[in-house]
């Protein structure tokens, strides 16, 4: 995008709209979607820094519009307040004189008018107005995962794997090599000793899991953490050396990555293949997740987990 480039009103709302259905189907379906940014970049067909700007733009007006109607709110609070404080002051007594032009012998009798309440007339002299009570945090519904294989001849039954997400909606690396071991075990046997697999993964963090070998400390580790890692494997290093120094020790030292995903598969014969980072476009896999949805979507008439499963 040309740099000071601005868009038109009406393009923006257009954009606008888009990002606000991409952000739905974030949490729309049963089954969770992943990469939105990257998606609206390849949908709008702009810099990833203009989707920011947008989203950050389209925030603003949500947030102009709350705050509008609380303003709102808040003015109509207002003006019950001062209606009840009215009608709490209008209290109708007819004074009595203390003589009589009659020659009853009866006392006089008190006429009151009881005062107004602003629900319905009660027998208490005190207004009952509701108080606004808040809500219970509403806890989100569990949601569906899928972990499954696709080729040429589309969907490798044995290898789905159906199961229901934290409410975090994420699925863990754990979870994920147990499959991975299951269904590389399962390609084993089916297709034989002598033929070659590979598995093409995506970047996403639960397939990129280090060992613990080649785990290296961070910019956010503790020096302590640091000095621990050098002195475990018998790097020297000064005392008085800051945490900075300590880094980049660690940075000409730092082991070969080895991913959890790589050992598991090496045990039976099948290869990784890794896509480069942020480009989801190329994994086949996602134009087939994007069909599920939808046929998950025309054929939900329950909107119940088990029969969505």
């Amino acid at each position: 995008m040309p740099k000071g480039y601005e868009f038109s009103q009406e393009a923006k709302q257009l954009m606008f709209h888009i990002i606000n259905f991409v952000e739905s189907e974030k949490n729309g379906p049963v089954i969770h979607l992943y990469n939105v940014d990257d998606r609206l970049v390849k949908m709008l067909d702009i810099s990833e820094r203009s989707v920011r700007r947008l989203k950050q733009e389209l925030h603003q007006l949500r947030q102009k519009e709350i705050n509008e109607q609380q303003q709102q709110e808040t003015k109509e609070q207002g003006e019950m307040d001062a209606n009840v404080r009215d009608l709490r002051s209008r209290t109708i007594s007819l004074p009595t004189s203390k003589h009589r032009e009659s020659s009853g012998s009866n006392p006089p009798a008190k006429i009151l008018c009881r005062r107004h309440s602003a629900s319905a007339p009660s027998s208490s002299s005190k207004i009952d107005l509701p108080i606004p009570q808040a809500l219970p945090p509403q806890k989100k519904r569990s949601r569906l995962a899928v972990s499954a294989l696709i080729s040429v001849k589309g969907y490798h039954i044995p290898s789905v794997d159906i199961w229901a997400c934290t409410e975090e909606h994420n699925m863990d690396s754990t979870h994920f090599l147990s499959w991975l071991d299951s269904t590389c075990a399962t390609l084993r046997e089916e297709i034989g000793e002598k033929e070659r697999i590979a598995i093409c993964l995506d970047n996403v963090t639960r397939h990129n899991k280090l060992t613990e070998e080649s785990i290296i400390p961070k910019r956010s580790s503790i020096k302590g953490e640091i000095q621990k890692w050098l002195q475990d494997r018998k790097i020297n290093f000064l005392e008085k050396f800051v945490k900075a120094q300590l880094l980049q020790l660690v940075c000409k030292n730092c082991p070969r990555k080895e991913y959890m995903s790589d050992r598991i598969a090496k045990k039976y014969a099948v290869e990784i293949i890794r896509l480069p980072k942020l480009h989801c476009s190329l994994n086949p896999i996602e134009l087939s997740w994007n069909n599920l949805k939808q046929f998950v979507r025309d054929q939900n008439t329950t909107f119940r987990q088990d029969d969505v499963k």
